[in-house]
């Protein structure tokens, strides 16, 4: 189950952030959050209140030193307008 639509919590057991040395977070102009979690592939965007407004995970998996996965190093956001053609 996504997300998308429920109440970020990091105490809850389905929403713990589990790579404090490889996540990022950061505050967006909207006043959200980008929060991405390296070695899950996740991104997603949460509100000021917590809410959960976007997910993505990635679906492409490679095989690394330590297996296959779907690692992510880092999530950008782009407003609309700001890459032409888009």
């Amino acid at each position: 189950m996504g997300a998308r639509g429920r109440r970020f919590n990091p105490g809850h057991p389905d929403q713990r952030l589990l790579e404090q040395s490889h996540s990022g977070a950061r505050q967006l102009p909207n006043g959200n959050t980008l929060i991405t979690e390296r070695f899950f592939g996740r991104m997603f965007q949460v509100t000021p209140e917590g809410k959960a407004v976007l997910e993505y995970i990635n679906p492409y998996f490679a095989d690394r030193p330590l297996g296959v996965s779907n690692v992510v190093f880092r999530a950008e956001h782009y407003a609309p307008g700001t890459i032409a053609r888009l």
